[in-house]
């Protein structure tokens, strides 16, 4: 399992800096129907995290918050997936990138 938790905190680290691409340079920013607004940065962050992670436990499904398709979960309560959240505070993050 450590090594499993090490792989993770590397694609973490690595969908971080994916999104800090877009630091200073040009960013969009949309709204989705709940009016969040996901940018360039959180579109980068969770495709990298959509790529990398069914490498690391085939076959586990991966839910994200920025997924253009609905998800519903697993239907069983038992079943492992990946859920994410490709940037944790996009309103945050848009405050830091515009007045920083």
């Amino acid at each position: 399992m450590n090594a499993l938790l090490q792989e993770v905190l590397r694609l973490a680290e690595q969908a971080g800096t994916e999104a800090m691409r877009f630091h200073h340079g040009s960013l969009s920013v949309a709204l989705k129907s709940d009016s969040s607004p996901p940018t360039d940065a959180d579109r980068a962050s969770h495709d990298f995290l959509m790529q990398s992670l069914p490498g690391l436990r085939p076959g586990i499904q991966v839910i994200s918050e920025e997924s253009l398709e609905p998800t519903h979960g697993p239907a069983d309560a038992d079943e492992r997936f990946w859920l994410v959240d490709p940037l944790d505070g996009t309103k945050e993050f848009l405050n830091w990138y515009f007045w920083s």
